[in-house]
């Protein structure tokens, strides 16, 4: 499942652009690829890898990857325990100076947070904002401000 929240790049300091969820089948993958804005994937479920720089993390239930803007990834689901995740693709004048706060950027793009039912949250709240017909922008930047905080 994908949501598009906004269609036209509005150049604030954090603007959400889709996000969404998945349930990968068995080495579902993909790329090689590279992204023109930031991406966010947060392993509720299962294991997979990731490849970035040349290098491959191997990631299961509680860890993250942020692909960077310009940068070649590959991605892919493990083949007997393949991972559900939860994605936000954002940007904006200040999204490279938030994640670096978080500890996250390119030469660091995996991290490990078991807080899931807090990120579950954030990331169903965004969701729901598809719904909303006002204030959406807001209410989502405000989601995403709440999980890089946290």
């Amino acid at each position: 499942m994908k949501l598009l929240f906004n269609e036209s790049l509005i150049h604030t300091d954090l603007d959400v652009y889709e996000c969404g969820y998945q349930q990968c089948p068995p080495k579902h993958n993909y790329g090689p690829a590279v992204r023109n804005s930031y991406l966010l994937h947060y392993v509720f479920n299962g294991k997979g890898t990731f490849t970035c720089g040349g290098d491959t993390y191997y990631l299961e239930k509680g860890h993250g990857f942020l692909i960077t803007p310009d940068s070649l990834i590959y991605y892919e689901a493990d083949v007997s325990d393949p991972w559900e995740y939860f994605w936000i693709a954002f940007d904006g004048t200040m999204a490279s100076y938030y994640l670096k706060q978080c500890g996250m950027e390119k030469s660091n793009p995996v991290f490990k947070f078991h807080e899931i039912s807090y990120i579950r949250s954030c990331f169903t709240n965004m969701m729901a904002g598809e719904k909303l017909t006002s204030g959406r922008e807001a209410y989502l930047r405000g989601h995403l401000y709440m999980l890089l905080s946290f």
